[in-house]
This record gives C-alpha cells, structure tokens and sequence, in this order.
C-alpha cells in the first residue's frame, strides 16, 4: 500500500479492561467487565450487559472464536506470559469492529491459576489492514524512527499501557489477599515477594520508557567523565554476578586495549552491557557461561578510541526468523517471559536506541554450535591517565572531607550514604549561607571540596559560589566546588561554570561519575573562572565603547567551538552562532588571522602553565566575514566541564580604541 495515501487519523478509537477470576483448576468463575469496554461495544450505562463469560463470547466473530481461545491456552501454557490477538467484537448495533486483543495470567504465589486480566483497544475501520503494513515497515527500514509514526505511536502506547496494567494489577490483588492473610506469616511473605516483583517489573517499564523519550525528544546530551576500561569491567561484573551466580553462570571477561583510560558516559555504557548481560543470563541453562570480550579497534581520529565489545553466551540459538526482530520494541517473534522472569518487551530496543545515541552500532549474530552474540562498537575520546586504581583512589578518599551543601532532606541522605561508603567525609549545609559560614569557620585546607546544590534557600549555589571566590583566604577562594544539580542543561552547565564553579554533575546523580569528577577536579583545582575578572574585562571594554562577545572552544588538535553568542557573532560580521560557526569553519585556529595564530596559540600555552590563576591575556588579528581586519582583546580561562578540557574566552574588538 501507498504510504502516502493511507489516511493519517488516529488508529485508537477506544479502548478498556476486563477481569476475569479463575476456580483453581482454571476455569473462569467470574467476569468484570468495565465501564470502557461496554461503551466500546456501544452500550450505556443503563443497558443489560451481565458480567458472564459468555456475553463477551458472543460479540466476538465466530472466525475469531478459535483465536480467543488459542490467546488463553497460550497464556496457560506461558505461565504469567502476555498474549496478544486480533478480534473483530459485535457492537449493539451489529456492526463489527477490529480491536487488539491482549491477554494475561496472574498465578498465585503457589503457582495456582487465580485471573485473567485483558485489555482491548478499538481501531478504526480498516486500519487493522494499516496496522499490518505499519508493522512491515518496521520490519523493512528499522533506520526509520519508529516515533515519528502516529501508528506506531499508537501500538507502542497499547503496549506500554499494557504492561504496566499488569503489574498495576498484580500488586492491587495481591495487596488483596495479603490482607486477609496477615496471620499466615509464611503465606505473607510470599505474596510481598510477588508485589516486589510486580514492583521491580513496574519500575523497569517507566525507566525504559523515561529513557527511550529522553533519547528521542533529543532532550538529552552524552555525559561524558574520566573512567579506566578495568576498572568499568570490574564495576559491570560485580552488579551481574550476583544474578549469575543464582544459576551458576561462569562469567569471564577478557580485555585488549591501548588506551586504557577514556572520557565514557559510563551510566549509559553499563546500561547497554548490564542489560544484554542479564538477557544473556536469563536465557543461559543453570551452569552456562558467558563471555566478555573487549578488543580496541583502529580509528581514524588520533584523540578517539574505537571500542568493540561482544557478549557471547554458548547455550541459546535464535532462530534465523526471530533474529531480524531481537531489536524490535513489543516484537510478538520473541518472548516476553523467560525462566519465570518477566520481560518488559523494550530492553533490546532501548540497547539499540542507546548505543546509536552514543554515536555506535551493534550486531547479533547466533549459529548452532556457537550460540549467540551480541557485538557492540562504539568511539571514545581519548583521556589523560589518572592514577585511580581501586587501591589508590579508595587511599585519595579515605578520610578527604566534603562540603555538601544541600537544602533537600533526602538527595542529602542519598549523597551522605553513598559518598561515605567511597571514604569520604561528608558534612552537611542546608544552604548557601550556612556552606559559606562553615567553610569560614573552619582552618584553611580543612575541606577538599565543596558539592553544591543550585537552587536552595537563603543563598542559592550561584550566589554561594560568588562569595566564596570573593573570600581573600586563599584556603578559602581556591576550594574546588562542583555544582550537583538538577538544572542538567548545556546553558546550566555553562552558568554554573562561568560562576566559578570546577565541574557540573547532574541530578540524579551516578556515584561513579561523581567520584570519577571528584578526582579529577582535586587533580586541577586551578581549573574555573574567575567570574570577577570576566565581568571587569567586560565592564571596561563595554565603556569604551567596544563590541564584546564570548566563546567556548575545546581543548585539542581541533580546537572546536563549542559555543559562541550573539556579540561573537556581531564582532565578526555574522548574523548569528550558525553564521559565524560556518563562516571560521567552527574552530579556533582559523578564526585567529593566519599571520597571528601559531604566535597566540604559543602565548597561550606560556601564560597558562605559568599562572596560578589559569590564566591567558592575548590579543591578535581577525578577519571579519565583510574582509575587514580587526583586533581583538581576548581574556580566557582553561576549565574541566565536567566531560572535556575547554577554554572559555571572552573577547573585545579593539581596533578604534587603539587608532586613538
């Protein structure tokens, strides 16, 4: 079918729920009906429609009779397994209209059948035929963004709703009967154990689903810290192991790379492993095996590493028709429960979907004899060796004393636990005014870093942040401070920082990247902005009549520009950011006047190694997009980001000033 031609309303005409309780033999005692699948059936409220199982049986189309039955053999078969079938349902009317049907079987903890809980939802006429060619196209072309698709949309929504029905469900019954049985110490217990489960499941949906939105609202950035390939193993394998062990899974990893250490967003690269890992061990047999194997790859960039990770587990082979679906979101080609473990139906999807937002692919292959394997391919920036092995990092944090300043009762429970079981100790202020009092208060030297929530009470982070830097004890001004806030945008980051501040760390936080960002800010506290000094470089031109601007570029062979403003932009004759990028070809070293950029870049280096402020004043020549040469003032500091090494600059045209 022409896609151009298919009509583009919403599939999704109605849709609701229905119960059924089952004796202990399976068959149905009793069934509910709700109040949304009567009006789907074009009942009102005041029509005769009786909870039986037999007043459903006769809306379903006779052909489609079998198909309701097979859903609920396989949902008997499959234990608590969802099934899921197309019905055409008799409306008051007579008119039949296509739904998708989807059922579930929910056991007692004993294992004993006790309901069916179904959802159904109504299309409109003539779009199951649409909802088939919906399902091709994904199949064909899985390069098209399944959440541009309205239909797809639609199908993903009946999903999600779907399974967090169940386990919505599952905990209200349960909840139920552990009610009337609180007296039974034994049977309580196991009915907590099943609303845990219910929960876990439950809680796994929405994360996946947070994620996979974040991801495709392009909401969300790469997150960058400094991490070693061993120690990143070593922390992935202590989390699955405990799991492994339950089956007596062998686990072994093996690594063979150059460059050991690499700026990672570590929380979405264990992600990626942590989930295919324990797919791997929910498929595996009791005594199986599974392999990690990192290798580095050659790449063309001499300030990135490729890495190539494969997971393999020998046991389990996916058939050459499941294989094209293994990524696929909902796929009905693969199960949705394996080994007793309830499976969400989105964690392959959300493992593509993550390793091509970190800009790398992924395979899987399966053959007889050898198993399957996942193998997943993806580029890291190169870092700077730090010496935090686990030995000598837990001796740099044994005993090192943090500043935390935050309002909220419990992210300060959250942290002071956390960090503490790292070595550190950990004092509290509920503000900015109390951060700064303490630090006062105490001998110069006495904390080694400030963590400072933004937005509090009395004194804000920023405010708190200023007034330190202002502060003339040296002890005192120099003390590294890392913003940890919720506000996680790039403008956040890039306020944070011009306001003094080392490091940004977002809210809610990674442990490991915090303490990774930690030790790499108390290895350059030298590294922020002197926000005063920026403000008096602007203050001075601006009198004088001079256009300002301010710039971000990074620290490598490129010398990217990562951010420029308006005034940048008007110093160089551009209309915009956009304009001026592409005009300078988006670095440094060709917005500086051939003639002068060798000279800069030099002095650059000279004053930076040899200021304790980590500082440059320098000036040079400038082409404008118009061909009219100007001189600029340029005033910049070198800071850590949180994920990169990056000047930030602020600049002024100075060319009439200097005619005078």
């Amino acid at each position: 079918m022409n896609k151009e031609s298919k009509s583009t309303k919403n599939p999704c005409l109605s849709s609701g729920t229905w119960y059924g309780e089952l004796y202990k033999d399976g068959h149905i005692k009793s069934v509910n009906i709700s109040q949304e699948v009567r009006q789907l059936l074009g009942y009102e409220p005041q029509d005769k429609f009786p909870d039986e199982p037999e007043a459903m049986l006769k809306h379903i189309h006779p052909d489609d009779r079998h198909n309701m039955i097979e859903e609920i053999i396989a949902a008997g078969i499959n234990g608590d397994m969802a099934a899921d079938t197309s019905l055409r349902l008799k409306t008051k009317s007579g008119e039949y209209i296509p739904t998708i049907s989807s059922l579930k079987l929910i056991r007692l903890p004993d294992g004993t059948p006790y309901m069916l809980h179904g959802i159904l939802v109504a299309l409109s006429p003539g779009d199951e035929e649409d909802k088939t060619d919906m399902d091709g196209d994904i199949q064909q072309d899985n390069s098209e963004k399944p959440a541009l698709s309205d239909r797809f949309t639609n199908t993903f929504l009946f999903n999600v709703s779907h399974k967090m029905l169940t386990p919505m469900n599952a905990m209200m019954e349960f909840t139920n009967i552990l009610d009337n049985n609180l007296e039974n110490v034994k049977l309580a217990r196991d009915y907590i154990k099943e609303i845990k489960k219910s929960h876990n499941y439950l809680w796994s949906i929405i994360n996946h689903v947070l994620e996979l939105t974040r991801i495709e609202s392009g909401t969300v950035n790469i997150e960058e810290a400094y991490h070693n390939v061993s120690n990143m193993v070593k922390a992935i394998s202590s989390d699955v192991k405990a799991t492994a062990k339950n089956k007596k899974i062998k686990f072994t990893s093996n690594i063979n790379v150059k460059h050991k250490d690499l700026m990672v967003d570590f929380t979405r690269v264990k992600e990626i492993l942590i989930l295919i890992i324990n797919n791997a061990i929910r498929h595996s047999p009791a005594g199986g095996q599974i392999d990690i194997s990192i290798n580095e790859l050659e790449s063309d960039s001499p300030e990135h590493a490729v890495f190539q990770t494969t997971i393999s587990e020998a046991s389990t082979v996916i058939s050459p028709d499941e294989l094209p679906y293994v990524f696929e979101a909902f796929s009905k080609n693969l199960p949705t429960n394996q080994g007793g473990v309830l499976i969400t139906g989105l964690e392959m999807y959300l493992v593509k979907e993550l390793v091509t937002f970190l800009n790398g692919t992924i395979e899987v292959h399966s053959q007889p004899k050898k198993g399957t394997w996942f193998v997943i391919t993806i580029p890291h920036r190169l870092a700077v060796p730090h010496n935090t092995g686990d030995t000598a990092a837990e001796e740099q944090a044994n005993g090192m004393r943090i500043l935390l300043a935050e309002d909220n009762e419990l992210n300060a429970d959250i942290a002071i636990t956390l960090l503490e079981d790292k070595g550190f100790n950990i004092h509290r202020a509920v503000d900015g005014a109390q951060c700064v009092e303490l630090l006062k208060k105490s001998p110069p030297g006495y904390y080694d870093v400030i963590l400072m929530d933004m937005q509090m009470p009395n004194m804000n982070g920023d405010e708190a942040t200023k007034a330190i830097r202002r502060l003339k004890q040296p002890g005192y001004s120099t003390i590294p401070i890392i913003a940890m806030t919720a506000n996680a945008s790039v403008a956040d980051k890039r306020d944070a920082l011009l306001g003094g501040m080392n490091a940004h760390v977002a809210k809610p936080f990674d442990v490991d990247k915090l303490y990774a960002t930690i030790l790499n800010v108390l290895e350059h506290k030298s590294y922020y902005i002197h926000s005063d000094a920026l403000e008096k470089f602007k203050e001075k031109y601006t009198k004088l009549g001079c256009l300002c601007g301010f710039f971000i570029y990074r620290i490598d062979l490129d010398e990217k520009i990562l951010f420029a403003d308006q005034g940048t932009a008007d110093i160089f004759g551009c209309t915009d950011e956009k304009d001026f990028l592409q005009f300078v070809n988006g670095t440094f070293k060709t917005m500086v006047h051939a003639d002068d950029i060798e000279q800069v870049q030099k002095a650059i280096s000279q004053q930076q190694s040899a200021s304790s402020a980590n500082l440059d004043l320098v000036d040079y020549d400038i082409v404008r997009k118009d061909g009219k040469i100007r001189h600029l003032a340029d005033i910049g500091y070198k800071v850590f980001d949180g994920e990169k090494l990056v000047y930030f600059v602020y600049i002024a045209d100075i060319t009439d000033i200097q005619a005078k």
